[in-house]
């Protein structure tokens, strides 16, 4: 059989996708996928859980449709958006999708279920903020993965915004394990201190208590990401 472009029959020929661009300005945005083969999304937000994404039922087994991000930010932190394992009942993908620029997502629509063929990180190197754990912290701290995703680099810093400060400082972003010990820089009153900024679970915590405008400089702080962080 015979596939052809533009009305004109050329033997092996594919069929040219038809392209989407999707501009996703709210919570919730529900794009009906169509027959369309690419959608082109973009964002304006850079909080992924506020604009999460649905998509409709595909039309025929084998369709395939290519998602890609396309945002654009200079500096971090970058738009980005999330296709959540629980946006739709008959969606499987092998877990959450956040993307930034260029990042992609393909899908196949097989027995009533769009599954995921695989995903496309346009790179990895690309620093994420890292949020402060409380009002007790403001963060200018970011991390960033590389060797495919093996690796990643601290940057940046986190000041003390109270006295008496033994929050933990920050979250680490999606993708990011704890579980390790590195030193780290206070700077209090101009006495430079090495502490332990490292803990289990989620989150960067020292035993250290801070006063208000202390700062903790994490610049060049290099840790392995484990296999079960990604």
């Amino acid at each position: 059989m015979s596939n052809f472009r533009n009305s004109n029959y050329q033997t092996g020929q594919n069929f040219g996708n038809k392209s989407l661009t999707v501009n996703l300005t709210e919570t919730y945005t529900t794009i009906n996928v169509g027959d369309f083969g690419i959608i082109n999304l973009y964002s304006d937000s850079t909080v992924a859980v506020d604009r999460q994404i649905n998509i409709s039922s595909g039309l025929i087994d084998g369709q395939i449709v290519t998602f890609n991000f396309l945002s654009y930010s200079p500096s971090p932190p970058y738009p980005t958006a999330l296709f959540s394992t629980t946006a739709n009942s008959y969606l499987r993908i092998n877990s959450n999708w956040q993307p930034i620029q260029y990042d992609q997502i393909v899908l196949i629509w097989n027995s009533q279920l769009w599954i995921e063929m695989g995903r496309f990180a346009y790179a990895d190197n690309k620093p994420t903020l890292i949020t402060a754990y409380s009002n007790k912290w403001g963060s200018a701290a970011y991390v960033t993965s590389f060797g495919n995703h093996t690796y990643a680099i601290m940057t940046g810093s986190f000041t003390s915004l109270d006295d008496s400060n033994d929050d933990p400082m920050g979250v680490f972003p999606l993708g990011y394990k704890g579980g390790f010990s590195i030193p780290g820089l206070m700077d209090s009153g101009g006495t430079i201190t090495s502490i332990d900024i490292g803990t289990g679970a989620q989150v960067f915590g020292s035993s250290t208590t801070f006063a208000d405008g202390d700062t903790v400089d994490l610049t060049g702080v290099v840790y392995k990401i484990f296999p079960d962080a990604v």
